[in-house]
């Protein structure tokens, strides 16, 4: 590969994404780990598209889907029967992303993944961007505006065999989708909930964010962002998603359907689930699904309709880093000791001031 420059504040890396990547995506965590940790920038983000190649969407689905179409669009269709084999991928290519953060001690980069079809325009400041290709994928996504030249990587890659089964598309639905918690310094476990969350949604989002008063006990409490900050930099990374703000209806109104963003700040774990009606679905982390039982119990003696709750799996924590799989890993305490949180990258910025 050639050099990539260290003066870029961003560097962005295009990848394929196709069904046999989507079903195995291991073929280019090599690739993701390889580039990040070479790079300098303080923004890394991965992009992925579907190249508009010779492969047979029909050949994964029991319906027609369009060749040129964006995979990730194809996926919105059921986001429901599809959240599995979503989640599968998104969390494997994060989970890269940390192992990598962790190994060149870049902890404070900010990375997120993204995808062409999502509506959500990537405006970037192109003179300060750098742009890593595959030799054999020679492609910008139309919705970025990316500086056209690019550092090719030099790499041979096997693509995998074998497709995941596409679902066909649901009928329509309007589904209101909440989650919450700290979101302090927010990273790569934080954006996966996020976007898994966005992924299920179609008419609105709410996230609770634990207000300040609330987190005086936690490890080195000091130095946890303040919540308008950590409120912001949600809403920023949500609107790079496609999601716009409870507080800008008319942009609604002039480009179509778009998921409402309602970031809001909570003083119990409980938020707006104790008591909006028109929720329909909980996102909880894998460690805390027990708090789920305890939302839908508090639902059910206020005669309020049960949630559907989806568990997302944890990131392994900077000990574990790449190394370990927490997806069967089922006692909730062990799980808070080994996935990667808020409490270890404050402890990391205690201990590296200089960075």
């Amino acid at each position: 590969m050639d050099d990539l420059s260290p003066g870029k504040d961003r560097t962005v890396l295009l990848l394929p994404f196709t069904p046999a990547i989507l079903n195995q995506p291991d073929v280019l965590l090599p690739i993701i780990h390889d580039v990040l940790t070479r790079t300098l920038s303080k923004h890394f983000t991965v992009i992925f598209s579907t190249p508009y190649l010779p492969f047979d969407l029909e050949t994964a689905s029991s319906f027609t889907i369009d060749s040129h179409q964006q995979l990730f669009n194809v996926l919105k269709l059921n986001p429901d029967a599809n959240f599995g084999v979503f989640q599968a991928f998104l969390g494997k290519v994060y989970s890269a992303l940390v192992a990598a953060q962790w190994s060149c001690e870049r902890v404070s980069m900010d990375v997120e993944v993204l995808f062409e079809g999502e509506l959500g325009d990537l405006m970037l400041d192109v003179e300060n961007t750098q742009v890593v290709k595959l030799q054999d994928f020679d492609y910008l996504p139309v919705h970025a505006h990316l500086p056209t030249n690019a550092v090719i990587l030099k790499t041979s890659m096997d693509l995998p065999n074998g497709v995941p089964s596409l679902h066909p598309p649901a009928a329509s639905s309007h589904q209101t989708v909440a989650l919450g918690g700290t979101f302090d310094h927010l990273h790569a476990a934080h954006k996966l909930l996020l976007q898994l969350a966005t992924f299920l949604s179609s008419t609105r989002l709410i996230v609770g964010v634990m207000a300040d008063s609330k987190l005086s006990s936690k490890s080195n409490a000091d130095l946890i962002q303040p919540i308008d900050e950590r409120i912001t930099v949600i809403e920023t990374f949500l609107s790079r998603l496609g999601l716009v703000r409870k507080a800008d209806p008319d942009r609604v109104q002039k480009e179509g359907h778009r998921v409402i963003m309602d970031v809001v700040e909570i003083e119990d774990p409980f938020g707006p689930t104790a008591w909006d009606r028109d929720i329909q679905i909980l996102l909880v982390s894998q460690e805390t699904v027990s708090g789920g039982k305890m939302v839908n119990d508090l639902r059910k003696g206020k005669q309020l309709p049960e949630l559907k709750v989806y568990i997302v799996d944890v990131i392994s924590s900077e000990h574990h880093a790449g190394r370990r799989d927490l997806s069967k890993v089922e006692d909730e305490a062990v799980l808070k000791e080994l996935k990667m949180g808020s409490t270890g990258i404050r402890q990391w910025i205690k201990d590296h001031p200089e960075m």
